[in-house]
């Protein structure tokens, strides 16, 4: 019995949410069919419909009367939080890009709860980074030290400053949690929550971050160390158009739904 191919909603049609799409529509990951997409901004909407030829649609609402098997959010951390719920209620599992949200624990226990009742799922792409399943072998295994350093080019952290930041030299921003990290910079640390979600948690995982001129490009370098042994995992991923994000972490989602269809599968 042949298989029907799963259907995948974009919520939010910047930069991450159009490679997503296209991926999809220009069969990138076999078994899928986008449904639709919808953004705040209509004309974007409105443009990534007519190229991929999923429904345009006005609203979340609208999107999610087209019955999405999966919806991938790329809106925004305040999008997200009011979306979530409402995606999980409708059946769709969600895909969220904007994991800086669930450093918010009350949000995490009401997403966690809500999906449950629905008999649907959460998963969250690796993003701009990797390594989730070493991480979370190593939070098993015991006793276990977090951290990531997040080094960006000035311009991608310049308005999350009232300065202007040094051209000639590296300037330390932050050094605190990863719960503390995402309310001081909510668009450029999405991964230290991502990371602090798969070892020791948003509020025991350190995070630091710096503006670094030598580098065209974020890097993050993630530290562990516990029972398991020491690893590094450091990633240099090419930044997308508003310098703030990673196309790496659209692909992420284009790997991720890769990996719920198909058969042969790396965790």
């Amino acid at each position: 019995m042949e298989k029907r191919n799963r259907t995948v909603g974009i919520f939010g049609c910047g930069l991450l949410g159009q490679i997503v799409a296209r991926g999809i529509a220009n069969g990138l990951v076999p078994g899928y069919r986008l449904a639709g997409v919808t953004d705040a901004n209509a004309s974007l909407a409105q443009a990534l419909s007519a190229e991929t030829g999923g429904a345009f649609c006005a609203n979340l609402d609208e999107l999610l009367l087209q019955r999405p098997d999966h919806l991938v959010e790329a809106a925004g951390g305040g999008a997200l939080k009011s979306a979530a719920l409402s995606i999980l209620q409708a059946g769709a599992d969600l895909i969220p890009l904007s994991i800086g949200a669930f450093a918010d624990e009350d949000f995490l226990r009401e997403v966690r709860r809500t999906a449950q009742e629905n008999g649907v799922r959460v998963y969250l792409p690796s993003g701009a980074i990797g390594g989730f399943d070493l991480m979370r072998a190593a939070s098993l295994h015991g006793r276990l030290q977090a951290a990531i350093a997040n080094d960006k080019p000035p311009r991608s952290l310049q308005e999350a400053v009232s300065y202007p930041l040094p051209e000639d030299r590296e300037e330390p921003l932050f050094s605190g949690s990863a719960r503390e990290a995402i309310a001081r910079f909510p668009k450029n640390v999405n991964v230290a929550v991502a990371t602090a979600l798969a070892t020791n948690g948003p509020g025991e995982t350190q995070v630091t971050v710096a503006s670094c001129p030598e580098l065209s490009a974020p890097r993050h370098t993630i530290r562990l160390e516990g029972d398991f042994g020491r690893a590094v995992i450091q990633v240099e991923p090419k930044a997308g158009e508003n310098q703030r994000s990673s196309t790496l972490a659209a692909y992420s989602v284009l790997a991720l739904l890769e990996k719920l269809n198909d058969t042969i599968v790396f965790l």
